[in-house]
């Protein structure tokens, strides 16, 4: 797995033409972020500011989109910083262009969550207590576009087989085989365990849904200057949330599916401070996991279609955190 890093854009690249296209930018310098992700995004520098444009890797709804705004504004008035998005020269904060749905937002300068840093932990796990205070009365359910566990448990007998079928199309058959095998042993453990918790009745916070240290951008001092990539915002049990925080605050650097557990024991002990885990909350944490690294077959698909270099690593990644997750939560939930 690459180092992410900010490349100076070659011609014909097509990010800050949509830009000053649909956002009427005078784009002085434009950059692309290299790094493995459906998603693109761009660092555009402006007489007036820096900002960033990114296209969404997974096609969302409007109605989704409108609710995504509505919560990021939410989560905004708790405290949390949001950069929100900037409105188009038609007004819209979401655009359709000609490489696929874009938005648009200040850059925030700053430097990355740091593991090793018991105060970074507390600014993550302070900035998840607040986003699971959020009041969610108004909220409307909305299904999301990057969601892998709602979209498996509401999944039927054929969705399997069809993600095994879009598995042969894009990768090698070996690497098929072996991620199928990983990834319905993940899911028959999961789906059991869930729904036999009744995990869909349990109430509801509202979460970011992809709480990684690459989206945690600290400022000069260490403070949290912004919360990046909303795009699996949801409303769902706060679980989902303290899953994805053990293993991406917790692990030992990026790329790997390693933690170390004393981090990981404090991210939850902290982002669950005044409201600790329940048995049952604490005993679905490994299944909440596997169904995040369990791709469904479009969300796979779309992911080959828009970043076909990285498809192979991302199927092995996925299949390995899902035939691991058990394993790399057991030390800490003992």
């Amino acid at each position: 797995m690459s180092t992410p890093a900010w490349r100076q854009c070659a011609g014909g690249d097509p990010g800050p033409a949509v830009a000053s296209e649909y956002w009427g930018l005078p784009i002085r310098n434009a950059e692309r972020l290299d790094r493995e992700s459906a998603n693109a995004l761009w660092r555009l520098r402006t007489g007036d500011g820096v900002y960033v444009l990114k296209r969404l890797g997974q096609p969302a709804s409007l109605q989704w989109l409108d609710f995504q705004s509505t919560a990021t504004r939410a989560a905004d008035r708790a405290g949390i910083p949001v950069m929100q998005t900037i409105p188009s020269v038609s007004g819209a904060h979401t655009v359709s262009t000609t490489i696929g749905q874009c938005q648009l937002r200040r850059y925030v300068e700053g430097r990355s969550f740091q593991s090793s840093s018991s105060s970074d932990v507390a600014k993550a796990t302070e900035m998840l207590r607040a986003l699971h205070r959020v009041p969610v009365a108004g909220l409307t359910l909305v299904p999301c576009p990057s969601a892998n566990l709602e979209s498996w448990l509401a999944a039927d007998e054929t969705a399997l087989p069809e993600l095994e079928k879009v598995l042969t199309q894009v990768v090698p058959a070996g690497l098929a085989g072996r991620a199928v095998l990983d990834y319905g042993a993940a899911l028959d453990r999961a789906q059991n365990q869930l729904g036999a918790a009744d995990y869909r009745s349990w109430p509801v916070a509202l979460t970011h849904g992809e709480i990684t240290g690459s989206n945690l951008v600290l400022d000069a001092d260490g403070g949290l200057g912004t919360v990046l990539d909303w795009d699996a915002v949801q409303l769902r049990p706060r679980v989902h949330d303290l899953a994805m925080a053990a293993l991406f605050l917790g692990r030992k650097k990026r790329g790997s599916l390693n933690i170390d557990p004393n981090i990981a024991r404090a991210v939850l002990e902290q982002a669950t401070a005044g409201n600790p885990l329940t048995v049952a909350e604490t005993d679905v944490l490994p299944a909440v996991l596997e169904l995040y690294f369990v791709p469904t077959a479009d969300r796979l698909a779309r992911y080959a279609k828009t970043s076909p270099q990285d498809v192979k690593w991302y199927v092995g990644w996925s299949a390995e955190g899902a035939r691991r997750s058990r394993e790399l939560l057991a030390p800490i939930l003992g």
